[in-house]
């Protein structure tokens, strides 16, 4: 196989198709969050209503600061389910996204070994050298990808797990 002038369109074609569905992702992602936060703040501005209704008609002092303490508790829970909310939004769309660099990434190794090969057979005598030193720095970027993919990988597990144990350490204090 050689580099023609389709191989490039379709290459082209590809590309786009992937930044058409990187971008439809985010987007669903900012649709996500912009539900999220509506909800979450007419949640909260008619918490503090009810709230502030309820200190205006409190005569007692001791019952006032019974009714502000106990505001705390549920507030912070709500904070708490918020972030957990807003935190598997973006991890939703980091992992689409990631789905789609690594096929696109896959399709792209694939035509770039392709035209390696196809180098490699039509290459003219004594170069030998050189195609295995393409061939050999092809593999070390697939090496280094792949290892950064991975940490890449370990890093956002990590991070799911801390968050998950401080949420859940958040809910037994309640």
């Amino acid at each position: 196989m050689t580099t023609t002038p389709e191989n490039l369109i379709a290459a082209g074609k590809a590309g786009f198709e992937a930044s058409i569905a990187i971008a439809q992702a985010q987007f669903a992602a900012v649709e996500k969050l912009a539900a999220l936060n509506i909800t979450s703040a007419k949640s909260t501005f008619e918490d503090a209503s009810a709230h502030l209704r309820s200190v205006i008609s409190t005569q007692d002092p001791q019952d006032l600061i019974k009714l502000n303490s106990g505001a705390a508790q549920p507030t912070l829970q709500k904070a708490v389910t918020y972030a957990q909310s807003f935190y598997d939004v973006a991890t939703q769309a980091q992992a689409n996204v990631a789905k789609i660099v690594e096929a696109q990434t896959a399709e792209m190794n694939r035509a770039f070994a392709s035209t390696i090969d196809a180098i490699a057979k039509s290459a003219p005598a004594g170069s030998e050298g050189a195609v295995n030193m393409m061939k050999s720095s092809f593999a070390a970027m697939n090496s280094a990808y792949d290892g950064w993919s991975k940490i890449a990988k370990q890093t956002t597990d990590v991070t799911q797990a801390n968050f998950a144990d401080v949420t859940k350490a958040r809910a037994k204090r309640s």
